[in-house]
């Protein structure tokens, strides 16, 4: 340790303390980081006369404060370094499992914006995939691999690249490319009738014991309600002219110039066509790549 330094440290302390005062003590430790001075952690906390447990937090404030800046600075030139730096900050007496727990909080709250950044327009492109990898490599921190990044990264190339030719699931008419397939299932909007109401004038007249003629008239109300029929689950092919389901209970196919158009869920799509009722396609899992490719089809292929 070096001895002068630990001296003008001491020197510099008494002349500021005067009392037990925690924003006092963030205040100077945060200097002593800033210059890049050797800190006897325990006896500064004891001079301002705070517990261990206490000063841990404010250990982690001042070290933010005054080092925020830097890291900041560094990290955007690929120049900061959890292990390294962590080992430095021990280097000035304030412990390597501490100091790195706190520098890897900046690393990681640094990943997680930038991967906010990237996935503004909900697409990952190959130099923003660069950039992230980039980051964390400098950093020292694991590639995040999450299930909306490899999302991302395959919207973007949804969007961008030709449409993929698959060897077809199903049997395809001469010349038809199959751009897309998975597993789904059908539904027929239909109508049935859930309750009926009678309303209007009536009347029974005795004809003979135990015999009665109703008169008068009797307004009928059905009321109906609209649900999903099942037709069954199966395989549907985007194709570049039809959407072709095949189930064991029915087979579908719809050309796609016959669309009027169409709404998205997000496991799914619903299909308004120019003749016959409305047919949805659930998919087997959420997915939003899925649901983007059969629209791709439908919009560049009709």
């Amino acid at each position: 340790m070096d001895i002068g330094g630990t001296k003008r440290m001491w020197a510099k302390l008494k002349s500021l303390i005067t009392g037990p005062d925690r924003d006092a003590f963030r205040e100077d430790l945060s200097n002593l980081l800033k210059e890049g001075s050797q800190i006897d952690l325990r006896a500064l906390i004891a001079l301002h006369r705070l517990s261990i447990v206490n000063a841990e937090v404010d250990v982690r404030f001042a070290i933010r404060d005054a080092l925020l800046d830097d890291w900041q600075s560094r990290a955007e030139r690929l120049g900061l370094n959890i292990e390294r730096e962590a080992t430095r900050l021990a280097d000035l007496g304030l412990g390597k499992n501490f100091s790195k727990s706190v520098i890897e909080e900046f690393g990681k709250n640094r990943l997680d914006w930038i991967i906010q950044d990237i996935l503004a327009d909900g697409q990952i492109d190959p130099s923003e995939d660069a950039r992230l990898y980039g980051e964390a490599e400098a950093l020292g921190l694991p590639i995040p691999e999450t299930a909306e990044i490899s999302e991302a990264r395959e919207l973007w190339h949804i969007f961008t690249q030709p449409m993929p030719i698959l060897d077809p699931p199903l049997l395809l008419k001469k010349g038809e490319l199959c751009h897309q397939a998975c597993k789904a299932s059908a539904f027929e909007d239909r109508l049935r009738t859930v309750r009926v109401g009678y309303s209007g004038t009536r009347a029974r007249v005795k004809i003979m014991k135990g015999v009665y003629y109703s008169v008068g008239s009797a307004r009928i109300t059905a009321q109906k309600e609209e649900y999903s029929h099942k037709i069954g689950g199966g395989v549907l092919c985007s194709t570049s002219t039809r959407l072709l389901f095949v189930s064991p209970a029915k087979t579908i196919s719809i050309p796609l110039g016959k669309i009027l158009q169409y709404e998205t869920y997000s496991d799914g799509i619903k299909i308004f066509k120019d003749t016959g009722k409305p047919i949805t396609f659930q998919f087997d899992r959420v997915s939003k790549p899925d649901v983007i490719r059969v629209v791709r089809v439908i919009e560049e292929c009709r």
